[in-house]
């Protein structure tokens, strides 16, 4: 027997094991009462069987989650599990106990959770769209009637979303950041909000130039999520609600303007 390269209470010789026992103990012990001495053991095996890893997708295939999820349902009598782990072609995303709990808790059925995730793949879509300076492919996250409002202005329909993408894209280099998701689905149909923050390449560095959430309306349309209605609400200042914080940075305002004008001068009033 080899003996261990650590001292007591030292856990680097051993990183693999002492992971585990401590997601075992936030993730189900600490979340969980058990009613007897029996039933603690089974929780731990189904815990242990549930902290699994799907296969990554093939070269040059980029499966989304929902796709991925989709494809394991379809293949048997499937619900994901606990600490299941999800690949999106880049990194891993891991479902924890408490998020599959809710799930059985709330009765809400694996299709739900699929869709859940296929709209989390349009907003990453949107933003990485026109991040990556493709105006196109960003109008194409809308309805052919779609909305982008700002305030009492509004873009509709793709011809003028992908003429102000194109302006974004010529003016600026930024990138956005969503995340808190909260989405209501009902059938075909989804309302819900995420946080935004925007970083923008200044030649004093990287700002940020934007910064509150997004209001969605989505609606499922040839089995693909589209954005029927999305209203940007900016956090306001306290003391001066009416002003743009954004052209406050002398370095932010003169790449900001022209998207201002470029939304006045293509929007409509709503």
């Amino acid at each position: 027997m080899r003996p261990s390269m650590g001292s007591v209470d030292d856990c680097f010789d051993n990183a693999m094991w002492e992971s585990f026992f401590a997601t075992l103990e936030c993730e189900l012990l600490n979340r969980r009462r058990f009613k007897t001495q029996v039933e603690a053991p089974h929780g731990g095996v189904r815990f242990h069987r549930g902290t699994v890893q799907l296969s990554p997708p093939p070269l040059g295939a980029r499966l989304s989650i929902a796709d991925q999820l989709r494809k394991e349902s379809s293949s048997r009598d499937w619900f994901p599990q606990a600490n299941t782990v999800y690949r999106n072609g880049v990194g891993p995303i891991v479902v924890g106990v408490s998020f599959i709990q809710e799930i059985g808790e709330n009765g809400m059925a694996k299709n739900e959770v699929i869709e859940r995730f296929a709209i989390q793949d349009l907003l990453a879509r949107y933003a990485h769209a026109i991040d990556d300076l493709n105006p196109e492919e960003w109008a194409r996250c809308f309805t052919p009637d779609g909305v982008f409002q700002l305030g009492s202005q509004a873009l509709r329909g793709h011809a003028a979303l992908r003429a102000y993408g194109e302006v974004h894209v010529r003016e600026i280099r930024c990138r956005h950041m969503t995340g808190n998701f909260l989405y209501k689905i009902d059938g075909n149909k989804a309302t819900g909000q995420a946080s935004v923050l925007a970083t923008l390449a200044t030649p004093g560095g990287y700002k940020f130039f934007a910064q509150g959430r997004y209001v969605d309306q989505l609606v499922k349309q040839r089995g693909q999520w589209l954005i029927a209605h999305r209203r940007v609400d900016l956090d306001p200042l306290a003391s001066d609600p009416e002003k743009i914080v954004g052209l406050s940075d002398p370095d932010v305002a003169p790449l900001f303007q022209p998207l201002i004008d470029a939304w006045a001068r293509l929007g409509e009033k709503v």
